[in-house]
């Protein structure tokens, strides 16, 4: 079972405040009911208790140098709290490590900040050993689980390195910008970072991001695996529509997003998937178990979840073959001459916005079908089917023909309807059920805004 990253974050400090008190309780012991350098054995010739003052650090090295301890007891405790409260991706090895490294090097610099000097009482009597204490011990064990996190937790990259081959043809212009244009997943930061890599080669040669291409260039892109991110579960209601073995179908609301991401590193669709089960299919990216298909973080609707490799195998085959259903209910701009329709354009990142995709000559191949349901006053209420599934297709498309999704802030007029985003939801899915090839239907409503504001449109017409 998961929990809340805050829930995470306050357990561990609960465990750095233990050692604190701990460590605190036994010095201020051992300080008033022992001499200087008195022993007493408490476990017969493993332990026993001792009393020493040590000015310095571990072996009694740099003794006297306070102010120094002071400065790095500082600089320590600031990098345990960055660490426990603003690294994004979690491990509880590595953050149970940070905790306990955090309430050692807190425990020592109270005994430095009150009596000038650090008491150890803690001796092994069957070697020979320095006298330690309790926040020693946290620190060593803390240590400890971040080297192993390090060394033999880290999850390694998955091979997801990416090549790309491109020969130049009719284009002129930088090479950074001209690779942001081909490729979608790159930016043109991104492809300077991987030209001072190394990464990029034209003719067989490292060139400027500024090199300016020319026809017959030969352009050779690798663009290497990014390392999965640490995901963590939590306690995130969902809507399940349907659930067995192989398969989960979940009426994901508006305004969640599918997948941790940059900006989104957590209440994400996955995070509630964790949360809910831990049979999901494993992604090559690693962030993004079990998801088939996405929809935008504020499109309502239905998508399907894989449990295990062979659902998504057999999911992702229906979406390459086109052999699934999803048909979408939309509320968009204007109203059409016409009952139904396709639109048939290629989409690609927008050459002006790196934020919006685009219909672009030369970008990849992109189908929607709609039919009119119902037309009002300045507004239409429609059906898409998607026969491709590109970045934004729809939203990009009905923008395309003059109809933008109403309250789209990134395609649609700044008039429109008001709402949580884009009126667009995910009605229907359909699909032949991974192990028994049985056909299964879903239909779910759209949100509450959506219907209510069909309401208002119809009461105006």
């Amino acid at each position: 079972m998961g929990y809340s990253k805050k829930f995470m974050q306050f357990l561990y400090l609960l465990i750095s405040l233990f050692i604190v008190l701990a460590d605190q309780g036994l010095k201020f012991y051992i300080a008033t009911n022992f001499h200087l350098g008195e022993v007493q054995q408490v476990i017969p010739g493993i332990l026993s208790f001792t009393y020493l003052q040590n000015n310095g650090a571990a072996w009694n090295v740099l003794p006297g140098q306070m102010w120094l301890f002071y400065a790095i007891s500082i600089v320590a405790i600031g990098v345990c709290l960055y660490f426990l409260f603003n690294k994004k991706y979690k491990n509880v090895w590595f953050d149970v490590g940070i905790a306990l490294v955090l309430g050692g090097i807190i425990g020592n610099f109270i005994d430095r900040l009150h009596l000038k000097y650090v008491v150890d009482m803690l001796q092994l009597d069957f070697i020979h050993f320095n006298i330690f204490n309790i926040a020693d011990s946290a620190i060593t064990v803390g240590v400890i689980l971040i080297f192993i996190y390090l060394v033999f937790l880290t999850k390694k990259k998955i091979s997801m390195t990416k090549k790309y081959e491109l020969s130049v043809e009719n284009e002129k212009g930088r090479l950074d910008k001209y690779l942001a244009d081909k490729i979608d997943d790159l930016s043109r930061t991104r492809v300077k970072e991987l030209i001072d890599d190394g990464l990029i080669l034209v003719n067989q040669k490292v060139e400027k991001a500024s090199y300016k291409v020319k026809d017959g260039d030969a352009i050779e892109v690798t663009v290497p695996a990014v390392k999965p991110l640490d995901v963590i579960p939590e306690n995130i209601p969902l809507d399940i529509i349907y659930e067995d073995n192989d398969v989960i179908v979940v009426n994901k609301p508006q305004g969640m997003v599918v997948h941790p991401a940059a900006g989104h590193p957590d209440h994400t669709l996955v995070n509630a998937l964790l949360y809910h089960t831990k049979d999901l299919a494993s992604s090559p990216e690693g962030f993004r178990p079990g998801i088939v298909h996405r929809i935008d973080k504020d499109t309502s609707g239905l998508l399907m979840i894989a449990k295990n490799s062979q659902a998504r195998e057999s999911l992702e085959d229906q979406l390459a073959h086109k052999t699934n259903k999803r048909l979408y209910l939309a509320i968009v701009h204007g109203n059409f001459a016409e009952a139904e329709g396709t639109i048939d354009a290629p989409i690609a990142r927008n050459p002006h916005d790196r934020k919006k995709m685009g219909v672009v000559a030369g970008g990849k191949h992109a189908v929607t079908h709609f039919k009119v349901i119902e037309q009002f006053k300045g507004y239409s209420l429609i059906q898409c089917k998607l026969e491709t599934g590109r970045t934004h297709q729809i939203r990009v498309h009905l923008s395309y023909i003059g109809h933008p999704v109403a309250g789209d802030p990134l395609y649609g007029p700044r008039k429109t309807l008001k709402g949580n985003g884009q009126f667009l939801h995910a009605q229907i899915l359909g699909f032949k059920h991974p192990k028994t090839g049985k056909w299964l239907e879903f239909k779910v409503d759209p949100p509450k805004i959506f219907q209510e504001t069909l309401n208002k449109l119809r009461r105006n017409k």
